[in-house]
C-alpha cells in the first residue's frame, strides 16, 4: 500500500484514546501513561498538538490541517510524520480505531 493510501485510510479512521490511558499537560508538553503497561511516554511540541487533538475528538484531517498551520515543514512531511505517529500509538495501544 502506497504511503498516499495509507494516509488516506488514516483520514477516514476514527480515533478514540485509550480506556487505560491517562495524560496530563507538564510545562507545555504532554505525559501519557498507560495504566495497563505502566508505561509513560513524554511527548515533544509536534507529538503533544496531536495528543491534544486526539484528546478533543477532532479527525485526523483537522489535526494534520492544524499542524501544518502551526509549524513550517513540508506538508508531506507532516502528513507522513503523523501516520507514523498515530502507528506508534496504536501498536502501543494508546489509541484505537473505531
Amino acid at each position: 500500500m502506497s504511503t498516499e493510501n495509507k494516509l488516506e485510510s488514516w483520514y477516514q479512521t476514527q480515533v478514540e484514546i485509550g480506556e487505560d490511558v491517562v495524560s496530563r499537560t507538564i510545562q507545555g508538553e504532554e505525559v501519557i501513561l498507560d495504566m495497563n503497561e505502566g508505561l509513560y511516554f513524554g511527548l515533544d511540541e509536534v507529538g503533544t498538538q496531536i495528543w491534544s487533538g486526539l484528546k478533543e475528538k477532532k479527525t485526523i484531517p483537522a489535526i494534520c490541517e492544524n499542524l501544518k498551520e502551526k509549524f513550517e515543514e513540508n506538508p508531506d512531511k507532516i502528513q507522513e510524520d503523523l501516520f507514523q505517529f498515530l502507528n506508534s500509538l496504536r501498536t502501543r495501544k494508546l489509541i484505537r480505531t473505531l
